[in-house]
């Protein structure tokens, strides 16, 4: 199916669609082309943003992630830019950048009697901002079946085998392996 030239929201909505199904390559390539279409959309910035952190493509997530967040700072989409900051810290491995810049820093801890450890807090982050959200059910249902679906690999937030293998040894660490 050939998409209009020049329609920014049909490439993006393609490109979203098709990164859901599965083809991350061929989706961030039309995500891409609806952000060359206006670069200044902000929704089509915060979830490119995401598409790029995803990708390992640390400093251009974070630069779009800003970008969004200028744009539009009480946008509905806002959590997929703390998302894309966030895992782009993870990364790094800069657990005190796991938000934007003067952006929401996320719920307080729990009273847990030990103080969490950096990668329990940016996980968590995480999940509430934007990971678990795209998956389908309730909200319990969506956390309690995220850790087996990243066990066994049928959910990838990160496309680079070297950063999906940092996400599952720092979620072994913590005890959170299914």
């Amino acid at each position: 199916m050939t998409l209009a030239p020049n329609d920014r929201l049909s490439y993006f909505q393609r490109g979203w669609v098709e990164i859901l199904s599965g083809d991350f390559e061929r989706g961030a390539a039309n995500q891409c082309r609806a952000f060359e279409l206006n670069p200044n959309d902000a929704i089509i910035l915060f979830l490119l943003s995401w598409t790029e952190a995803a990708a390992g493509n640390v400093g251009r997530a974070k630069e779009l992630a800003d970008q969004a967040l200028r744009i539009s700072p009480k946008d509905r989409c806002i959590g997929t830019a703390h998302l894309a900051h966030a895992m782009s810290a993870f990364i790094e491995q800069d657990f005190h950048g796991a938000s934007p810049p003067g952006g929401a820093r996320g719920p307080k801890p729990s009273n847990r009697t030990d103080p969490p450890r950096a990668d329990d807090r940016l996980c968590s982050r995480s999940w509430r901002h934007g990971v678990a959200a795209h998956a389908p059910g309730s909200a319990p249902a969506r956390r309690a079946g995220l850790l087996p679906s990243l066990f066994r690999g049928e959910f990838r937030p990160f496309r680079k085998p070297e950063h999906m293998t940092m996400l599952l040894d720092s979620l072994r660490k913590a005890g959170l392996a299914s």
